[in-house]
This record gives C-alpha cells, structure tokens and sequence, in this order.
C-alpha cells in the first residue's frame, strides 16, 4: 500500500483518457484479511479519503457492473462449486 499519491494521479490521468468514450475510472482495492487489523486502520480511511473503495478477499463481480454465479451464492450464503 505504498505510494498513495500515485492514486489520485493515474485516476486523474485515466479519468482524462477516456472521457471521450464516456468511461467511468474507479479505484476499487482488494485486500487480504491481514488490513483488518486495526493497526492498518489508517490505510483503510486514506483508500476512502482519496475516494476509492475496498473489499477483503472477495470483489463483488456487481460492484464493476457484472455479476455471477459466484457472487449470487455468496449473497444467499451458499457455497459455490465450481463443478456446478
């Protein structure tokens, strides 16, 4: 989680590109579960400061505009097979 600040550039950057193709540029972080210790507290209100969002272990396939099989078990509290 070093270099911050490289985050608001590259978004800014990205966000410029492509704004003639009406593209939305967002951060979206994925973390293992050794940032919920409460020492890495820091870390996790700096990603929201800087406008960026952040999940643990698993990415939501909804929150980048798609979904699957996978999320819709996780919601429900199933466990996915991937034999299914």
């Amino acid at each position: 989680m070093k270099n911050y600040k490289h985050v608001i550039f590259k978004r800014k950057q990205y966000r410029k590109l492509v704004a003639p193709l009406n593209i939305d540029v967002e951060y979206i972080y994925l973390l293992s579960d050794w940032f919920r210790n409460e020492k890495y507290k820091d870390v996790l209100n700096y990603i929201i400061d800087m406008g960026c969002d952040y999940y643990f272990e698993y990415l939501p396939l909804k929150e980048i505009g798609t979904s699957s099989s996978t999320d819709k078990c996780k919601e429900q509290g199933l466990k996915y097979s991937s034999w299914i």
